[in-house]
């Protein structure tokens, strides 16, 4: 993984936090980890074309949905069609900032998938490096994790 898609995805992570949450979010060390985390709320962005895998964003309930009420100014709960739409969007606005500075050339962005439960378990690439991003919030912490290949050709290697 390149360095520059870590540090485009923390800039990205902060910029939209800050103009769209209206809150400042603190980002740990990033690390590697094997697999990612079951949390209750989990939204995936997947790449394709130059780059390929996924920006993830998860969270615990209660902190999921005090950023979308903060978002969306709007009082929610977490079984309302609005609060995964406002979520999925937040993780949309990430991974659109960040995509747009990754020299990474065509990166096309899927349109975000929410699930709810502890069940959910986002799958990766086998061959792509995962790293997380550690983030708090005045309102709970959460996880941005972005795993992914750079396509040569028609192969792919770990960028």
């Amino acid at each position: 993984m390149a360095e520059n898609h870590i540090r485009s995805l923390i800039e990205s992570v902060q910029l939209v936090f800050s103009n769209m949450v209206h809150t400042e979010v603190e980002i740990g060390e990033p690390f590697v980890r094997g697999h990612i985390e079951r949390e209750e709320v989990v939204g995936v962005v997947e790449l394709s074309g130059d780059l390929t895998g996924a920006v993830i964003l998860s969270s615990a309930i209660p902190t999921a949905k005090a950023i979308v009420e903060q978002l969306s100014g709007e009082s929610c709960n977490a079984n309302d069609p609005m609060f995964i739409d406002a979520f999925g969007e937040l993780l949309n606005l990430i991974a659109g900032a960040a995509k747009s500075k990754f020299n990474s050339g065509r990166v096309i962005m899927s349109v975000p998938s929410v699930t709810i439960g502890k069940q959910v378990d986002p799958m990766v690439a086998n061959d792509s490096v995962c790293i997380c991003l550690p983030c708090s919030t005045e309102v709970g912490p959460f996880c941005v994790d972005i795993a992914v290949c750079e396509t040569v050709g028609n192969t792919r290697a770990a960028s």
